[in-house]
């Protein structure tokens, strides 16, 4: 995937604030999550290249807390060009 797509779907979480946190299950009918910039899993289930620790969105944003999660690798690689804060 490049750059550009990863920005394309990341763009609406533009300026949010993030929380670094456990992955938690939200449904008992999901059982996993994706970062939204490179679809790498979150789950509390353990399997290989499974993430259980990542950045969640603030209940600051739209869809609410926890909606959205994008992982450390590209919260490292694209926090500062898509004006991302982690809040505590």
């Amino acid at each position: 995937m490049t750059k550009r797509e990863q920005l394309t779907l990341m763009s609406d979480l533009r300026d949010d604030s993030f929380r670094r946190k456990q992955y938690k299950q939200w449904s008992p009918e999901s059982d996993r999550d994706h970062c939204r910039g490179c679809w790498a899993k979150f789950s509390e289930i353990d399997s290989p290249g499974t993430l259980h620790e990542g950045n969640a969105t603030t209940a600051d944003y739209d869809q609410g807390g926890d909606y959205d999660w994008i992982c450390p690798t590209c919260f490292n690689a694209f926090h500062e060009e898509m004006g991302w804060c982690l809040v505590e």
